[in-house]
């Protein structure tokens, strides 16, 4: 059985042989398709903290809403991080 390096390293020698087989238009086919997979992972991460900061955003307002309507409350991060830990 191969280790995970020794693999990778003959998925990337066979990888390289056929990249070579490949004609300047695959090649640049498969260079273009390979950028728009980096390029969509990096979207979907910017999409995410986006998404994560809203919810926060949203989590505050209610709070400070809550806070006016119902007066100070202690802040729960201690007594959250309590429960996490039991």
């Amino acid at each position: 059985m191969l280790s995970e390096t020794q693999s990778t390293k003959v998925l990337l020698m066979q990888a390289e042989e056929l990249l070579h087989q490949l004609s300047a238009e695959q090649l640049q086919f498969v260079i273009d398709f390979l950028n728009y997979l980096a390029e969509k992972g990096g979207i979907e991460r910017e999409t995410e903290y986006t998404k994560r900061l809203a919810a926060h955003e949203r989590i505050m307002q209610r709070r400070r809403k809550i806070q006016a309507r119902t007066e100070t409350h202690p802040d729960a991060t201690e007594m959250i991080r309590q429960i996490r830990e039991s």
